[in-house]
């Protein structure tokens, strides 16, 4: 997880934000040589954020816990971050301009020897899905919960619950992040403004009755 920033001191710990799906991954900077690029991506950060080249990302430096700096100095992925907020992207996307024909994150391609033609492989057996996680709804009979988000991955619900401490809610095919429940709008306030400080302004608080 590696990327090139020209303003950045190598060995940094950086935090990069994909702009189009708010994906976001630990990488540590490791060159000041972008090749005349705002910022180069390794393959592998590239493929974690899954962006290709001229993509639109966010880099800033943030303060990495020790394992997670051990781990990329050792060329391992850090741990999950959560990803962007709906109203954190929208800010974003108005402050980075993106003309045509200028390249915004290229991303280094290494340069591959020719293979000899292999013949075509049998199709393979279509994977099962993998088990959706079961995640435990407490009752809200009566009072307030605060809603965080609505995404359409269950892991993603569950990780995010799980660092804010709350619980998911499935409806249809979108897994709602809840805070609560709440006896009194005074309580559910104040989880939604602890939301709102780890970045999810949009939070709400609903009326369970």
């Amino acid at each position: 997880m590696a990327v090139a920033h020209p303003n950045v001191p190598p060995g940094t710990p950086v935090e990069i934000t994909a702009l189009d799906t708010g994906r976001t991954i630990l990488a540590l900077v490791v060159a000041r040589d972008t090749s005349r690029a705002v910022v180069s991506l390794s393959p592998a950060t590239a493929q974690a954020l899954g962006v290709g080249d001229r993509a639109p990302v966010r880099v800033r430096a943030v303060v990495a816990s020790p394992q997670d700096q051990t781990a990329l100095r050792a060329g391992q992925a850090a741990s999950a971050r959560l990803d962007a907020p709906p109203a954190l992207l929208t800010a974003l996307r108005r402050k980075v301009p993106m003309p045509q024909g200028t390249p915004a994150v290229p991303r280094a391609v290494p340069a591959k020897a020719p293979m000899p033609k292999a013949p075509a492989p049998k199709p393979l057996a279509k994977p099962k899905p993998a088990p959706v996680p079961s995640i435990p709804v407490p009752s809200t009979a009566g009072g307030f919960v605060v809603q965080v988000a609505a995404l359409s991955s269950a892991e993603r619900a569950a990780a995010m619950a799980h660092a804010l401490g709350g619980h998911v809610v499935p409806l249809g095919r979108l897994f709602r992040v809840q805070l609560g429940p709440f006896g009194d709008k005074a309580s559910a306030q104040r989880a939604r403004d602890g939301a709102a400080r780890h970045g999810y302004g949009d939070a709400q608080i609903l009326h369970t009755d």
